[in-house]
């Protein structure tokens, strides 16, 4: 069942977002099947490796639990289930980073911490450009490296990419080989689904047409 926790989420002294509406967006974004395989295999990016370890926190790795991600952020502002994908939910914290505000999705298969995101959506494009150069130099070593352009790998197969767009979107994905697998196997049948659904229409249309 998809939680929400209230109906207005409080990220300033006078400003209240809704979560209904926020959760609508979640919905939009991870009801397309094709969202992960398209972002996470997008042929655009270059591959490069990093010496630095992917990690929400040193105490927060991929594969933490719920109740470690809990005791340490508190309880999450609103928790999405993807139901497309057994046993995935998504946790959402409001907070400021540097004085900015962020985003952050903390994604969990089986109960384990597997994809976490920042998503800054108020960044000046100098801002945005600055914090660029921040992530380049902490994991290229290089803060003239585009970091946009690349798929950033550590030692444990955990990758980093950046999404820029609208909003500005750093995504830190568990490398784990049989998450993947099975996250792309779901992505891949609901795929499949749809595109069927869709030749059945196509062929109704022809037939009475």
């Amino acid at each position: 069942m998809n939680s929400r926790s209230g109906s207005f989420w409080k990220f300033s002294n006078n400003y209240f977002y809704s979560l209904d509406h926020y959760y609508a967006t979640l919905e939009d974004k991870y009801g397309d099947p094709r969202f992960f395989n398209s972002l996470f295999n997008s042929r655009r990016f270059r591959y490069v490796k990093t010496t630095v370890e992917l990690a929400f926190k040193s105490k927060i790795q991929f594969g933490s639990g719920i109740k470690t991600v809990a005791d340490a952020l508190g309880k999450p502002q609103l928790v999405f289930q993807k139901e497309d994908v057994p046993d995935y939910e998504i946790w959402l914290y409001r907070t400021f980073l540097a004085g900015e505000k962020v985003k952050i999705e903390l994604h969990f298969h089986n109960k384990k911490l597997c994809i976490y995101n920042y998503i800054f959506s108020y960044l000046s494009q100098s801002k945005k450009q600055d914090l660029l150069d921040i992530l380049s130099l902490k994991y290229l070593d290089d803060r003239t490296m585009d970091i946009a352009s690349y798929k950033v790998t550590d030692k444990k197969k955990n990758f980093l990419i950046v999404e820029d767009s609208v909003d500005l979107s750093i995504w830190y994905v568990c490398g784990n080989s049989a998450f993947l697998k099975i996250f792309t196997a779901f992505q891949n049948k609901l795929e499949t689904e749809k595109q069927s659904q869709l030749n059945k229409k196509k062929q109704e249309y022809l037939q009475f047409l």
